[in-house]
């Protein structure tokens, strides 16, 4: 069971790697500078995937002479892979703001966090975050949806 997740975070973080460098080839065909942050993001995102990389590389090889567990449905992961298609479709309905803290509330609790309490202040203040970097710094406008 343990080398076998290894081997998915492996293959995990060696398709966000090839993700960051297409991003980062991508972002330079932007006009003027609006391809800087995307830039930077995905350097710093392929770094600490890079960094990650090696951690997972050293455990599997510590994993080398155990034994493989059959693997258990991953039951949290169809549900996470349907929850992000709902997501989606859910912003065209009620926008942005609204569907995302629905699915960060449906995702923490999700993947195991019960207090209720903490899920809405980190619901609130990431969606507050989000806000405030995207409207109020950078004055762009998130999808409103149909009914908002």
């Amino acid at each position: 069971m343990k080398k076998q997740k290894c081997r998915q975070e492996l293959v995990i973080v060696l398709s966000l790697i090839a993700i960051c460098v297409y991003v980062f080839l991508s972002a330079g065909r932007f006009k003027g500078e609006s391809g800087l942050l995307p830039r930077i993001v995905a350097v710093l995102t392929g770094a600490l995937c890079l960094m990650q990389l090696n951690v997972s590389m050293r455990e599997y090889k510590a994993l080398a002479g155990v034994e493989d567990k059959p693997p258990v449905p991953a039951k949290n992961f169809i549900l996470a892979s349907i929850a992000l298609i709902a997501y989606v479709a859910l912003i065209f309905v009620v926008g942005y703001y609204i569907a995302t803290a629905i699915y960060l509330c449906g995702g923490i609790y999700l993947f195991g966090y019960r207090k209720k309490w903490v899920i809405l202040a980190i619901t609130i203040g990431l969606v507050a975050f989000i806000y405030f970097l995207f409207n109020v710094l950078m004055y762009v406008k998130m999808p409103g949806g149909l009914f908002f």
